[in-house]
């Protein structure tokens, strides 16, 4: 009786860690007291703080980069608005949920490295670079590092998909 008592409990301890977590993200802009987590800084905890298999859902609005995360890779430093660092993680949009790059530091809109990513529903757009001829790359999409990303195909993320298989090619 003992002996399945503790089975039952042990079990129930390695069922609930099994399940994902959503974690809510608003743009600053939104109205909602509730949320917790605002912008792209409220992102970048949303993305820290998630344990591997949770969910990230972005609100609706327009998400400027406020600050940047380097990674060394080859002879270049790879600075993106947004790091996901060895996690595995769903990050889905709302309609309307826009990562803008047209304010603050120039950088890319995500940088991944060592993860396995499923984005959808997000627009990325208006990011740009600093120094045309550096070692710092910036400016793009999204850059990917020793990781596996999915995307959906919608109309938004045709341009971050075309940047995406450049940067993959200049990996090789």
């Amino acid at each position: 009786m003992k002996i399945r008592a503790s089975f039952t409990v042990a079990l129930q301890l390695c069922s609930s860690a099994l399940i994902a977590e959503d974690w809510r993200v608003c743009a600053i802009s939104d109205k909602d007291t509730a949320c917790e987590r605002r912008g792209y800084s409220g992102l970048q905890q949303a993305v820290d703080r998630a344990a591997s298999g949770d969910r990230i859902n972005v609100g609706p609005g327009i998400y400027h980069p406020e600050v940047f995360y380097d990674v060394s890779y080859d002879e270049f430093v790879i600075r993106g608005g947004l790091l996901l660092e060895g996690k595995t993680l769903e990050i889905r949009g709302v309609s309307g949920a826009i990562l803008d790059g047209t304010d603050g530091p120039p950088v890319s809109a995500m940088l991944i490295h060592n993860s396995d990513v499923k984005i959808s529903g997000l627009e990325i757009r208006s990011f740009r670079l600093d120094q045309l001829e550096d070692n710092v790359y910036d400016g793009h999409g999204i850059f990917i590092i020793n990781s596996s990303v999915i995307m959906d195909a919608g109309v938004d993320t045709m341009i971050s998909m075309v940047l995406m298989m450049i940067m993959m090619v200049l990996r090789c």
